[in-house]
């Protein structure tokens, strides 16, 4: 079977294969010649080989294409397309290549094709304990071919080739080397949708492989797979991460109108601190933004900038997300701005009560940005405590609502949630891609419970029912079984004595523990206890529990049905629905064209496979069939922007900085963070740690000698 240099056969994809030689991490130790970019954009490789070769199917093989030697004096127009031609006769024999550019001593142009087990091993005797067991895969072989540039004709010429390997060749592994192993782009895309719908590595690479023929056929390895996922994960190939993240916004408020973004400037054009929330958030935080949690102690990204969320519960109890902020400084300035932000994105809404770890920055801010805002420090140092009481003795505390949370645990709790997601290479566009598939995940939960709730309440436990049915016709499951807690509290409880005093009875209660003091109005059966259980979680406690049961209390007064814990509700469902509707309309079209086109997708590769004529009528359809949806799509797009003005900002990001920015001006991205505390490498050691290192320094030398 003949070819040409357009057509040839090739084992494998040989002009994705040209565009992933760039990522190729095989190495080489040939001298003094300088690593060049292997291919230029503009340049298809194989239309670039002058010499047209015949072909044979071998009986032996009938997978393997057997391709001609090369040849000292054969010429190509690139030399690219000298790489490609030694690549295909390297890939039929059964070793890997790698090239490298130059110029020699009278400064022609010069390339070496060679073996990739040329060279010199790596490896020093330094290192030889610690790596060993990492393969030594150089053998210095000489195959090679070398290219020379002849200026006067423009064309490459072979002036040497060595043939001879000093290693065994492996034919039937070809598709395992290094050099030719590749993911398709269909596989690269499946895998990344794959990462983002949050699949495990192994399940999403274990999906790709047999989607590709299984793991023999697909054309890469599991390593290739997580090294691909890797790399998209650090967003390796983004110009920048700032500006990434930066586009990520824009086209998340594309298709979420109300969502609000905000960042700042340094002096350098670098990203200062960084706000963002969507509709869905704020309108959580319009009937949950009572009380909050907000924490900066959480530093999970390549920058190491603190990352703090704002935090609350929902009427499940569950933890739920308002918003969040990241910052490469903590000082009082960038607390002040995302106040300034969070509330210009809540409406100007201000939390009743907020809690926060003990950050003096933090403080200051939150006193001059939230006067009537209750706050409340965790992590209090003894140095402090007198001077700071207000902020966390219980007794200051115990008139205020918070939801039941006395610390920044469910700031800590919502960090370790997002730790499944990112971690400490993460970039900052990704960190945010996967800030919004984590929230996902939480909106999930409390679908979830809102089904629950419907779908049946929890049993009663007590035969003193009437109060107890009460409450679980009204609050949400989860919140009727805290309450039952306090019903079981009521077998260690007791009176100790009772007075009256007009229309209130005063009861002191022993719960086991200590004892609580109930005054209870016998006119409008309200009552007040020691314990504030009712003002800090919204909860009727044990002991009022046992004196409305004395009292013969059938049901308590609406007033300790808080709003808050009831399974109805009302919510402001208006942005959610229009947002949702919209998502559902898109995946709803998606899911449509799916079906739509996954049986035609079918029997195209059914009719390719038939024979070679077949599968290049289908793959020119193809090709013809995208350039014409391409240039419609152009089309479409221009007539789009021309015709709607969609700005960075949309009336709801703000762009700040120090000096005078344009608009237009890219977002740089910021400085890695130095961590607060000294540094590792500077701390002293105690003797047991130097007597630790000095023997494994002994040991690790008594092996090398030995």
């Amino acid at each position: 079977m003949s070819g040409s240099g357009t057509d040839l056969h090739l084992a494998w994809d040989i002009k994705q294969w040209c565009q992933d030689l760039s990522d190729d991490e095989t190495g080489s130790d040939l001298g003094d010649f300088e690593h060049q970019e292997l291919f230029d954009e503009d340049v298809d490789p194989a239309e670039n080989i002058e010499h047209p070769v015949d072909e044979e199917i071998s009986d032996e093989n009938p997978l393997l294409t057997l391709f001609p030697p090369p040849r000292v004096g054969m010429e190509f127009l690139s030399s690219d397309a000298g790489h490609v031609y030694y690549a295909q006769y390297a890939y039929d024999q059964g070793f890997g290549v790698t090239k490298n550019g130059g110029s020699s001593k009278d400064g022609r142009k010069r390339v070496i094709v060679h073996c990739t087990k040329g060279g010199k091993p790596k490896i020093s005797s330094k290192k030889a304990i610690a790596e060993k067991n990492k393969k030594v895969e150089k053998e210095q072989c000489q195959a090679r071919i070398n290219l020379n540039f002849d200026q006067s004709r423009n064309v490459w010429i072979i002036t040497s080739f060595t043939e001879k390997h000093n290693h065994t060749l492996c034919p039937e592994h070809s598709h395992r080397i290094r050099s030719f192993r590749q993911i398709q782009e269909w596989a690269k895309k499946q895998l990344e949708l794959n990462d983002r719908a949050g699949v495990s590595l192994t399940s999403n690479i274990s999906a790709v492989t047999e989607m590709g023929g299984g793991p023999l056929h697909c054309g890469f390895s599991e390593r290739d797979g997580r090294n691909l996922i890797a790399r998209m994960r650090r967003g390796k190939f983004l110009k920048g991460d700032a500006e990434a993240m930066m586009q990520f916004f824009k086209e998340s408020k594309q298709k979420d109108p109300n969502f609000y973004y905000s960042y700042k400037f340094d002096e350098s054009n670098r990203l200062d601190v960084v706000f963002w929330a969507d509709s869905t958030s704020q309108s959580w935080y319009q009937f949950f933004g009572d009380v909050v949690t907000f924490d900066a102690t959480y530093i999970v990204n390549r920058f190491d900038l603190p990352v703090a969320p704002i935090v609350s519960v929902n009427h499940h109890g569950q933890s739920i997300i308002f918003g969040c902020a990241m910052m490469t400084r903590e000082d009082a300035d960038t607390y002040r701005w995302i106040i300034t932000n969070w509330l210009d994105c809540m409406g100007g809404k201000a939390p009743q009560t907020i809690i926060t770890d003990q950050s003096y920055a933090m403080t200051k801010a939150i006193a001059e940005m939230l006067p009537n805002t209750r706050h409340r420090h965790y992590n209090v140092w003894l140095a402090d405590m007198f001077d700071q009481r207000r902020n966390w003795v219980p007794v200051y505390l115990n008139n205020h609502f918070w939801a039941g949370m006395r610390s920044t645990q469910r700031s800590e709790s919502i960090n370790s949630f997002l730790d499944r997601y990112v971690n400490s290479k993460t970039t900052l566009r990704n960190f945010v891609r996967c800030f919004d598939l984590a929230l996902q995940r939480l909106r999930k939960r409390e679908s979830d419970e809102n089904y629950e709730c419907l779908r049946g309440r929890s049993r009663l436990i007590s035969q003193w029912n009437a109060i107890e049915k009460q409450f679980s016709e009204a609050y949400t499951n989860n919140m009727f079984i805290k309450f039952q807690h306090q019903i079981k509290a009521l077998i260690d409880t007791k009176f100790t004595s009772c007075e009256r005093l007009g229309n209130v009875k005063v009861y002191n209660i022993d719960d086991g523990e200590r004892e609580f003091k109930v005054e209870f109005n016998c006119q409008d059966q309200t009552y007040s206890c020691q314990c504030h259980l009712f003002e800090t979680l919204g909860l009727v406690c044990t002991h009022a529990l046992l004196v409305y049961r004395q009292e013969n209390v059938s049901l308590v007064p609406a007033k300790y049905i808080m709003d808050r814990w009831c399974k109805n509700f009302k919510r402001n469902y208006l942005n959610e629905r229009a947002i949702a509707v919209s998502i559902r309309e898109r995946l709803e079209t998606q899911k449509n064209l799916n079906l739509l086109l996954y049986p035609i997708y079918q029997k195209l590769v059914d009719y390719a496979a038939l024979d070679e004529e077949t599968q290049h009528c289908v793959v020119d359809g193809l090709n013809g069939l995208l350039m014409s949806i391409a240039k419609v799509s152009e089309r479409t797009q221009s007539v789009g922007q021309n015709s709607s003005d969609i700005t960075a900002d949309g009336g709801s990001a703000s762009h700040s900085a120090s000096g005078s920015v344009n608009e237009d001006t890219p977002v740089q991205d910021p400085l890695r963070r130095r961590k607060r505390g000294r540094p590792p490498q500077n701390r002293m050691k105690s003797i047991v740690e130097v007597k630790r290192d000095q023997a494994k320094k002994k040991r690790i030398k008594s092996q090398q000698s030995g």
